[in-house]
């Protein structure tokens, strides 16, 4: 007897669920989720929408060469030594020898390269006035003729103290020029000099460049994206590119650069690369770039027996008579009794052999040499380069005599600077607790230090002070290096094995410590995040995402798998990204890049039980994610356009329906849209006035439209909404239903503001949900705003099979949202 069931879903609040999970209908996740979901945004209420489409924002940039500057003509119309522009010193300087004054113009230096030449980037290094302040008149300029001059990039803002910069005229922009200065224009009378230290140009060549996005946040109103590139960041805020700075990191290492970040200050760091900071001056063009310098750098043993200082002490003897006597006290231990003779040079030689054999120094290494009054004691050989106490001289028998001891070197271990070019740098940094952290070292991967307290780059760590500095290593059984650092509760700190914590606050040179918490490791370059008060982390094999929460009951942290119901999402990760949801009710997103056309994300709401992963799609690859502070999601993305590749900026815009879309405002009867030539040769999905109106091919940046437009013309590539529900699994009087024949009779779709969406059912042809109904006046209302709220009902397919599914996709770009579905299903 055929029995009729509902079979209704109203939440997808788990997302995608692994396969394995087919034959699982005995647990709650089964009947919240779904076999496929691409494409799709959730909902907090249960359902799904289709996903913001990506907006174009600018082209990302190549490999760079340096241009030589060897055989150019420089000259220093107003003083200065050109050599010294160009000898890779930047503490040489040229420095002008007329008074600025009110000449304009005011050329420092003049450059011709004796042929028009591609230029991407000028940078002016270590330039500064000899007194006062001049912001906005000082500019490089270009010119092809040498009369007709043309700023390149932002002007300078100039002050006594050296600065360095780097213009362009914007992302994915050069200027061919034969001719080059560095000028003031204006009339500002100031009475000063001009030193400029280097000056270099770059040009992009042909290959196509490692990129990583990072965030930096200074405050609300300067947000910004920076797309770290082969020895170049560029910077962008909200969307549009500012300015740029250099970097030394070159291509080959871009992918395992850290960074951190505290107000107007980003450090970034790598094990080849001393620390490089990139510090805002004001406006949005103004980064000042140059290597971090540190006070105090710790020393290290690293077995070579380099550096360290011998100890040298002096006893002074006061109004001894020979035949008296002493002894003296070295740490804990006493010498026997030592007669004072009357020549120094015996008194000095009976001091060093009783100081030779004491049981806590060497028979060869302390010397004295006497001289006056005085026996110096110098601990070298075996007893050389460590810190001694100082001695102590003890009176047996004396008239009137006095001995009194001073230390003049004191002694220092051998050793050298913790991290140099010789040893190897911080992997990572992070500012945590009022001190600058670094770890993972290149010759010693599981050590740490931090800084003084409020003094960020000082790193004295010679007394144990609560404020001072210290050195220490994550130490365990197993080889750990260390590869990023998490400033949360506590300090987290995350190897290649093993994840531990500082326990201890606050943290001081006497409680500073780290305890072993778990032991899954994280692959070097990708980022560790916070989630709603978790660390997400991705482990070291790249298939598991864990989530490090601190336990209070057992007192350490945990790491358990977020990832564990959509294992099959998480693979070959590359970089991770988190946006914050905006609204009440959006969800806090998590987006995982792994270098193909599938960005894996992640939907959490801790207080409505949502852990979700789906997937966006595109016609590109995803290279690398990052998120503004409550803002866009910006990801690279590489494209293959008019038959090579390029790699473009793009964010996930809201309200927009394409990928890589440019969005115009038109004027009434524009046919022709320009500024495509980001998508030059490709077939193009076009929507004018909020109506879908098929595609077109773009040529020479342009495309002519089917019909005019009169309003707004959005212009991209098409991704397809698809959402694929688990099969239909009934519960019958007698168990389940799985391998009974069954068969979808209808399908009830409750929908909210949807311009088109298809169904397929029972492994049929996929069925167009009809919306549009005419009537007076409807034709001349735009697509989009006739999108549908309400029920629809598609009736099922034909036959019975052991497995049937519904599977819900949108062809034509335009609004969609899905809040529930019912199946109902006959067995």
């Amino acid at each position: 007897m055929t029995r009729l069931d509902h079979t209704i879903q109203a939440a997808f609040t788990n997302g995608e669920l692994n396969e394995e999970l087919t034959f699982r209908e005995d647990i709650e996740v089964y009947y919240k989720g779904a076999a496929e979901m691409t494409n799709v945004y959730l909902l907090t209420p249960g359902g799904f929408r289709r996903r913001p489409a990506l907006s174009f924002d600018a082209r990302l940039r190549n490999q760079l060469d340096s241009i030589s500057l060897s055989g150019a003509t420089i000259t220093t119309p107003n003083g200065g030594t050109a050599a010294n522009l160009i000898d890779g010193d930047v503490d040489t300087l040229s420095t002008t020898t007329t008074n600025v004054g009110v000449i304009d113009p005011y050329v420092v230096f003049h450059i011709d390269l004796l042929a028009g030449t591609v230029v991407d980037f000028v940078d002016v290094e270590g330039f500064k006035l000899s007194s006062g302040a001049l912001d906005d008149e000082f500019r490089m300029q270009s010119s092809v003729d040498g009369a007709v001059w043309v700023d390149f990039g932002g002007t300078f803002n100039m002050a006594d103290t050296a600065r360095n910069r780097r213009r362009s005229i914007g992302a994915g922009s050069a200027v061919t020029a034969r001719y080059w200065r560095f000028v003031r224009i204006g009339s500002t009378a100031i009475a000063t000099t001009v030193d400029v230290g280097e000056v270099s140009f770059f040009v992009e060549n042909a290959a196509l460049a490692t990129i990583e996005l990072l965030s930096f946040v200074q405050s609300d109103e300067a947000q910004y994206i920076m797309a770290v590139t082969d020895q170049n960041i560029d910077v962008f805020k909200a969307g549009i590119y500012v300015g740029s700075a250099r970097v030394p990191h070159g291509d080959a290492v871009i992918s395992t650069v850290s960074w951190t970040q505290s107000l107007d200050t980003l450090l970034l760091f790598h094990k080849l690369h001393a620390p490089f900071r990139l510090f805002r001056q004001g406006s949005d063009d103004e980064w000042d770039f140059r290597d971090q310098t540190f006070k105090n750098i710790p020393q290290f043993d690293y077995g070579d027996t380099i550096g360290g200082t011998n100890e040298v002490q002096i006893i002074r003897f006061f109004d001894y008579v020979a035949g008296e006597t002493f002894n003296i006290f070295l740490d804990t231990e006493r010498t026997s009794s030592i007669t004072f003779a009357a020549s120094i040079t015996t008194t000095a030689s009976s001091i060093q052999a009783a100081l030779r054999a004491l049981p806590n120094t060497s028979a060869t290494g302390i010397s004295c040499v006497g001289s006056g009054a005085e026996v110096t004691v110098t601990f070298a050989g075996d007893d050389g380069k460590t810190n001694w106490p100082e001695i102590l001289a003890a009176i047996l028998t004396t008239v009137a005599g006095v001995v009194l001891v001073s230390t003049v070197t004191e002694g220092k271990e051998p050793g050298e600077d913790i991290i140099s070019t010789a040893r190897g740098w911080p992997r990572c940094g992070t500012f945590h607790d009022q001190r600058l952290w670094m770890a993972g070292f290149g010759s010693l991967p599981s050590h740490l230090m931090y800084s003084k307290a409020g003094k960020f780059f000082d790193f004295n760590d010679k007394t144990t002070r609560d404020d001072n500095a210290a050195v220490f290593t994550a130490d365990t059984n197993k080889a750990s290096v260390i590869y990023q650092l998490f400033p949360a509760q506590h300090l987290q700190i995350f190897t290649s094995s093993i994840e531990f914590y500082s326990p201890i606050q606050p943290i001081t040179p006497l409680t500073t410590s780290a305890k072993k918490a778990t032991a899954h490791g994280i692959p070097e370059g990708v980022r560790a995040l916070d989630l709603e008060g978790a660390t997400l982390f991705l482990q070291k094999d790249g298939g598991t995402v864990r989530e490090y929460l601190f336990d209070d009951g057992q007192q350490n942290y945990k790491a358990p798998p977020v990832s564990l119901l959509a294992s099959h999402m998480i693979k070959n990760i590359t970089g991770t990204a988190s946006q914050s949801g905006r609204e009440t009710t959006d969800t806090d997103l998590v987006a995982f890049v792994n270098g193909t056309d599938e960005l894996t994300l992640l939907s959490s709401m801790r207080s409505q039980n949502i852990t979700a992963f789906v997937r966006a799609r595109t016609k590109g690859k995803f290279l690398s994610a990052a998120a503004e502070d409550i803002g866009d999601l910006y990801v690279a993305v590489e494209r293959v356009v008019n038959g090579a590749p390029v790699r473009y900026l793009e964010h996930f815009s809201e309200g927009r329906f394409l990928d890589s879309s440019i969005v115009v405002a038109a004027a009434p009867d524009t046919t022709i849209i320009a500024g495509l030539e980001h998508l030059e040769g490709l077939v193009v999905d076009i929507i004018i006035d909020r109506s879908y109106e098929g595609q077109v091919t773009v040529l020479a940046g342009q495309i002519t439209l089917p019909v005019a437009a009169q309003e707004t013309v959005e212009v991209g590539l098409n991704y397809r909404p698809r959402v694929k529900l688990m099969p239909v699994r009934n519960k019958l009087p007698d168990g389940t239903s799985i391998g009974r024949k069954k068969r979808i009779v209808k399908v009830i779709t409750a929908l909210k503001e949807t311009s088109s969406l298809t169904v397929a059912v029972n492994g049929g042809p996929a069925q167009n949900i009809i919306f549009r109904e005419f009537g007076d006046n409807l034709l001349d209302v735009p697509q989009f705003d006739q999108a549908f709220t309400g029920i629809k009902e598609t009736a099922g397919g034909l036959g019975w099979k052991e497995e049937v599914e519904v599977i819900f996709e949108q062809i034509d770009p335009g609004p969609m949202t899905v809040l529930g579905v019912t199946q109902r299903v006959a067995v």
